[in-house]
């Protein structure tokens, strides 16, 4: 875990951004504490015109929860495993830097992040773990505080649950531990779990065990693990 780490560029970002998600493709987006959903291009911060309290992306595009609890999804392809709602029921918003949004109706979500087949996970209004598979949202019958899925091909889910980490394995949920746990994101680019704990602490978890990680600050918002120029990509929130 340490080599994994000691091969990532690290980036503290403000308290100004409550959340932050990345892509395996250079691509960096935010949320500010006004709700503004903003893209983060070379330290320019792009505003995008819409409000949003979650955003996650991968390979598939990017997914956002709205401020009324909606969850709109932007594809970067046509999804072979996923089934968006059909097209002629489609309700779609545009940003200002010209994504169609699709609304997947049904729920209304706090926590979101997608899976690299385009597969959508979201924690509803009572913290219920959901994901969206054949055009409806499927419960998992599960409580989280925080979602991340992961970046291989497999299905790879993690969440935060009353401050432990637990990790999706098919068919049920591992526990694998920790305390005061607030935020999480699952590596891009190796089977590592970062966790950030509420006293600006990260944490990495692998299938062997898990090592903390001092990054000097007093508090995180939130962490991700992306790649830009086909290099690791960590970034955390609130730390400077």
């Amino acid at each position: 875990m340490k080599k994994w780490w000691s091969e990532q560029s690290f980036t503290g970002l403000s308290n100004q951004y409550l959340r932050v998600t990345c892509d395996n493709n250079n691509n960096v987006w935010a949320i500010k504490t006004d709700s503004s959903l903003v893209e983060l291009n070379d330290g320019k911060e792009i505003s995008l015109g819409m409000k949003a309290v979650d955003v996650g992306a991968s390979a598939a595009g990017v997914v956002c929860v709205a401020t009324n609890g909606d969850v709109l999804i932007h594809t970067n392809y046509n999804l072979e495993w996923v089934n968006l709602p059909k097209p002629e029921s489609q309700i779609i918003s545009k940003t200002s830097d010209g994504k169609a949004w699709i609304l997947l109706p049904g729920i209304k979500a706090k926590r979101c992040d997608l899976g690299q087949t385009g597969t959508v996970w979201v924690t509803d209004q009572n913290n219920i773990v959901h994901n969206y598979y054949d055009r409806i949202w499927k419960s998992m019958d599960k409580k989280a505080d925080d979602i991340a899925c992961g970046g291989g091909w497999i299905e790879s889910v993690a969440i935060v649950n009353n401050g432990q980490l637990e990790r999706f394995e098919g068919t049920q949920w591992e526990n694998l531990g920790g305390k005061n746990f607030t935020a999480l994101d699952n590596a891009m680019n190796g089977d590592i779990i970062a966790v950030a704990d509420r006293h600006g602490k990260i944490w990495l978890y692998d299938l062997l065990g898990s090592t903390q990680i001092d990054i000097s600050a007093t508090k995180i918002n939130d962490v991700c693990c992306g790649v830009v120029n086909g290099k690791g990509l960590f970034l955390a929130s609130g730390v400077k």
